[in-house]
């Protein structure tokens, strides 16, 4: 049998995708994770990663649409998530599809404890951030970033959370004690400092 020549490995697809992805002070960001797919098709079609001067090339493509999406570890998008989405087309006489550039920046981390009403720590809790935003002038609580529990200390840390202002939401279902003779204990949920009431919580930032 016939080895693969260099003709074998030539592609002959000359659709490109390509682009830039940047940090908050408009340096290059290296190491985003760059993901291809065809337009409707869920299985990645390319994964690559940016370079150092913050750039990616994906080529050998069809005709055709794609989507892209970009992560990077650490960092969040501005308007809040984690992972940038755009839809892309590779023209037969447009082989080239530049795409605008992508900002990221760095995301911040919020730590704290859960007690219960004796001051002794509470694992197991649900522990979550949200942020308040305005739609047609009301005021409106939003989930962002994944959920937590607390660890056997009471511990937590939300991380993958943007700059601005958060309330800091912890609710435990209810648990079986010995000492309550096995009678449910509830626990009402509950936003930072301590309040169940989300007009008196206190926006961390």
């Amino acid at each position: 049998s016939e080895s693969p020549g260099a003709d074998d490995l030539y592609c002959p697809d000359e659709g490109v995708l390509r682009g830039r992805v940047l940090t908050a002070q408009g340096g290059p960001l290296a190491g985003a994770a760059v993901r291809i797919t065809i337009t409707n098709q869920p299985v990645a079609l390319v994964s690559e990663w940016t370079n150092r001067a913050g750039e990616y090339s994906v080529g050998c493509l069809l005709p055709g649409g794609y989507t892209v999406e970009i992560a990077r570890l650490g960092h969040v998008l501005p308007g809040g998530g984690t992972t940038y989405q755009a839809s892309a087309t590779v023209k037969e006489d447009e082989p080239v599809a530049a795409l605008p550039d992508v900002v990221f920046e760095r995301a911040s981390v919020a730590t704290g404890s859960i007690v219960d009403g004796h001051g002794e720590p509470l694992g197991g809790a649900v522990v979550r951030a949200l942020q308040v935003r305005y739609v047609r002038g009301r005021a409106t609580a939003v989930a962002v970033g994944v959920e937590r529990r607390s660890d056997d200390r009471g511990a937590f840390r939300l991380y993958g959370l943007g700059p601005g202002q958060y309330l800091v939401k912890a609710s435990a279902g209810a648990s079986l004690y010995a000492e309550n003779r096995g009678r449910a204990t509830g626990y009402t949920p509950l936003f930072y400092p301590g309040t169940p009431s989300i007009e008196a919580a206190v926006q961390a930032r």
